[in-house]
């Protein structure tokens, strides 16, 4: 009875020690596996951050297009107002020019209409030799000044000295109303020309092209599309700087952009006389 008591608590006892050295064979066998569980979840995390960060960088894209899309319209809208105040400018400044030829021109026909009817009328005496002479010296004075004060002009300057020597011409024939239609047509010129170059230098911001002829483009661009080619010396009047590059518009209403190295100050006035 003894004996089965003590065999049955040895049994027991290795029972449990069979039960512990269990266990801890199981924590031993479970400690690699919960150190890579750990480094699992480490890179699931990381790769969750990673995500995110690519879903921000995407969130953010579209706003940054924006963005620069508002700032590229801001550019363009401020480019455009300018020219278009510019493009304004020069139009009223053509108007201007027009009106004036069209009453330079009124008063050419009258002149000569009259000088018309007296020739087909065969009048004599209408016009005395001294009123041709005086005729011819004021427009000889007025296209000298023009000359100097519009060098810019010089194609008109010379179409009106000839036909002051066509009214020469006419005075030595002994033709006094042609030698006077003639002369008054040269004033004419010589007139509207002195006028243009009174209004430039009236300009404060007038300005003239160098030495050398410069193209006009549509924009600040050495790319830009060819507007005019301005002849040396052909005054423009400035809108707008932007870097390296001026909008101007011209005497005859273009507008464009070209290099600010081509502007010059414009000369002295002459002094009066010429």
């Amino acid at each position: 009875m003894v004996a089965r008591t003590i065999l049955l608590g040895l049994c027991c006892l290795g029972l449990a020690g069979c039960a512990s050295v269990k266990g801890g064979l199981v924590r031993v066998w479970d400690l690699p596996n919960s150190h890579t569980r750990a480094q699992e979840a480490e890179r699931a995390d990381q790769a969750q951050q990673a995500e995110d960060a690519r879903a921000s960088a995407a969130a953010a894209k579209p706003v940054q297009k924006e963005c620069k899309a508002r700032v590229v319209y801001k550019h363009h809208f401020s480019e455009r107002v300018v020219l278009e105040a510019a493009q304004r400018n020069a139009s009223a400044a053509t108007i201007g020019q027009l009106q004036a030829q069209i009453r330079r021109l009124g008063s050419d026909l009258a002149q000569a209409e009259k000088a018309l009817i007296t020739a087909e009328s065969s009048l004599t005496g209408v016009h005395t030799r001294a009123q041709a002479v005086r005729a011819l010296a004021e427009a000889r004075n007025e296209i000298d000044e023009a000359r100097v004060r519009a060098p810019w002009r010089r194609d008109q300057v010379d179409a009106a000295s000839r036909k002051l020597d066509e009214a020469d011409r006419q005075l030595r024939a002994g033709h006094i109303g042609a030698s006077i239609l003639f002369a008054s047509r040269a004033l004419r010129i010589a007139d509207g020309l002195n006028d243009e170059a009174r209004a430039v230098r009236a300009g404060k911001k007038a300005k003239q092209i160098g030495a050398r002829p410069v193209r006009l483009r549509s924009t600040a661009s050495a790319k830009g599309k060819l507007v005019e080619v301005l002849p040396p010396q052909m005054p423009v009047f400035p809108e707008e700087v932007h870097g390296k590059w001026v909008l101007v518009r011209t005497l005859s209403g273009k507008v464009g952009w070209l290099p600010a190295t081509a502007l010059q100050a414009l000369p002295a006035s002459p002094a009066p006389g010429y």
